[in-house]
């Protein structure tokens, strides 16, 4: 099944993104290929998004690619993202490649939020 992404909810900046499918190489054929400005819009990197991984069964070297060029376009534009729900198999590739340590991994949704907190409470107080 092929990589999507479902928004879920919108509330002020706070994006519910739902992630579907195998994470492949054919879903992320360049580094232009965001995928979040489909359903965000042009200014996406200055959203916080909870990304659901409970439906995604596989990863490779191009969705973490992708995730993390995706980070650093959210860093950029003053957004972060954070991913939860995620099932065993494809946890144990990110933190072995501990991309744990620039991307919040959270177990559940309440969690991912509260995984941004920090980084809105800043934001909101501008």
């Amino acid at each position: 099944m092929s990589f999507t992404l479902t928004l879920a909810k919108l509330e002020d900046s706070l994006a519910t993104v739902a992630a579907e499918g195998e994470a492949t190489a054919s879903d992320f054929p360049s580094t232009d290929n965001v995928h979040f400005d489909n359903l965000l819009g042009h200014n996406w990197d200055g959203f916080y998004v909870t990304l659901d991984m409970d439906r995604v069964t596989y990863i490779d070297s191009s969705a973490i690619g992708w995730l993390l060029s995706a980070h650093k376009s959210f860093r950029a534009g003053g957004g972060k993202i954070a991913l939860h729900s995620i099932q065993p198999q494809v946890r144990q590739i990110l933190e072995i490649l501990k991309i744990d340590r620039v991307i919040p991994l959270a177990h559940v949704l309440a969690s991912a939020k509260t995984a941004l907190l920090p980084y809105r409470a800043t934001t909101l107080s501008v």
